[in-house]
């Protein structure tokens, strides 16, 4: 039996494909996450002028960290929609 990955498949290159099938160039954009792949989307989207980015309280440290330092949020567990408030008032979403 082979195993089959597709190791270029990311939530990064995911975004790309979708960015480029609709032909938009660094919409706004809110990334919600807390794990190392969520990370590589914050870190990818960081220089966009109107990218927001959060995570739960239950995140990983490196995340967390991120987020703090971009100035985003960081939410109770289950309270995505604080975010997504704070995104909308920022007019980063």
């Amino acid at each position: 039996m082979t195993g089959i990955t597709a190791q270029a498949l990311n939530k990064v290159s995911g975004l790309n494909a979708v960015l480029r099938d609709w032909r938009l160039d660094r919409p706004p954009i809110l990334v919600l996450g807390d794990g190392l792949e969520d990370f590589e989307l914050m870190r990818h989207v960081s220089s966009w002028p109107t990218a927001f980015v959060a995570c739960p309280e239950s995140a990983r440290s490196k995340v967390r960290d991120y987020v703090q330092a971009q100035g985003g949020v960081i939410y109770p567990s289950g309270r995505a929609d604080i975010a997504l408030e704070l995104a909308g008032r920022t007019g980063k979403r």
